[in-house]
């Protein structure tokens, strides 16, 4: 496991709630991820919290969506899909 950490700025700003996934290129089926805090830093977790990811080549995905507390989802796209798909 490789431990990952960073911070997701958006417009030179923290990004607070951005979920980010690693997705294998190959190899490894466990899919990696994190969710950025209120200053935009994020850890990425694999089997438990903050692990990292397997060693390997990932392609990573973004969305930054606000959670809705009636319907219990994340709703919209404030990147507008720019890095929601691989």
């Amino acid at each position: 496991m490789v431990k990952i950490k960073g911070v997701v700025l958006v417009d030179h700003e923290p990004a607070e709630g951005v979920v980010l996934h690693l997705h294998p290129k190959s190899g490894s089926a466990a899919i990696s991820s994190g969710i950025t805090q209120a200053d935009g830093a994020f850890q990425i977790s694999t089997y438990s919290l903050g692990d990292g990811a397997p060693v390997g080549e990932y392609v990573i995905t973004m969305v930054w969506s606000k959670f809705d507390v009636m319907t219990r989802t994340q709703v919209g796209d404030h990147l507008q899909g720019k890095y929601a798909s691989q």
